[in-house]
């Protein structure tokens, strides 16, 4: 079976395109860490749960994963290169540091770390990712980058969407997503 469709355009239309303008603005291509969601680390090893209704929530003194694009975690010392984590629905709270020595996985795309026992069950969090790796992870930036995640993550609750979705796997060989 075979379908075909054939039109003409018309005069009117013709003219439109004709007088149409055309505005093009470049986006550069983003660099560096992206961060896309803070998941249960059961969630990360297998992103196929929550189509079926068994995602696990983020939950204190679990072990948590950010997933993203060149993340891996690294640097000197100085650099203070790892995770902060800064409670956004209670002021006063002091920002948690993770260093990089204390993060696992650390790959291009996950990034875990032990949400804290003392976090209660609803609160809102930020994460903030610094890192001094390059993109290809085999050499040492000039200075560190530092990346806060768009939207923030709640204790008790599931990521609802992960962009790039499945497992985070291919983010890497396709730079252009």
């Amino acid at each position: 079976m075979k379908l075909g469709i054939s039109y003409a355009m018309s005069a009117i239309m013709r003219q439109f395109l004709t007088d149409a303008e055309l505005d093009v603005e470049i986006d550069k291509a983003k660099v560096g860490p992206q961060l896309f969601a803070v998941v249960s680390a059961q969630d990360a090893q297998h992103p196929d749960a929550a189509t079926r209704g068994e995602s696990m929530p983020v939950a204190a003194g679990e072990t948590c994963v950010i997933k993203g694009r060149n993340l891996k975690v690294g640097g000197p010392a100085e650099a203070n290169a790892g995770i902060t984590l800064t409670r956004q629905d209670k002021s006063g709270v002091t920002p948690i540091f993770i260093p990089a020595a204390r993060l696992f996985p650390n790959t291009p795309t996950q990034v875990g770390f032990v949400m804290p026992a003392g976090a209660e069950e609803g609160s809102v969090w930020q994460v903030k990712l610094c890192t001094q790796l390059s993109a290809k992870n085999s050499q040492l930036l000039k200075e560190p980058r530092t990346v806060v995640m768009d939207d923030n993550f709640v204790v008790g609750q599931p990521a609802e969407d992960v962009p790039g979705g499945g497992d985070g796997g291919g983010l890497d060989e396709n730079p252009l997503g």
